[in-house]
């Protein structure tokens, strides 16, 4: 399982298509087994939260000066590792993730991590961040 992997090796907070694994922002460290699920999949990235939650993302875009949109599948565990006030509150369980179907700010989607349930634990997620 994908998700159990990553929750097993706490410095994988962020694993690039590459496989490298963010340590420090400068410097990485490669790790074949990423790259190759990460390529079976088709993620663009993981990442990994302390609360045992894994973001595998699928598509999106983002810049410094523009908003961002991110969507792929999320693994949150029921029973998290850690637990952080508020985190769960911004979680949002919609039917749908087109934009038409979520809620509007400023003539787009408003900013939000939204969520459709797949499945136990499973999700499909949309993040929007507005700069």
């Amino acid at each position: 399982m994908p998700a159990s992997r990553t929750r097993q090796d706490p410095s994988a907070t962020f694993i690039g298509s590459d496989g490298n694994v963010n340590i420090d922002g400068v410097h990485s460290r490669f790790v074949q087994e990423y790259r190759d699920l990460i390529h079976k999949i088709g993620a663009k990235f993981v990442t990994a939260g302390e609360d045992g939650s894994v973001n595998f993302t699928l598509g999106g875009f983002g810049c410094a000066l523009c908003s961002d949109s991110y969507m792929g599948v999320r693994y949150q565990p029921k029973e998290p590792k850690k637990v952080y006030p508020g985190w769960m509150q911004r979680m949002q369980a919609v039917t749908s993730l087109e934009s038409t179907r979520l809620p509007q700010e400023n003539g787009s989607v408003a900013p939000g991590f939204y969520v459709v349930p797949i499945e136990p634990d499973w999700f499909i997620y949309r993040l929007e961040i507005q700069e």
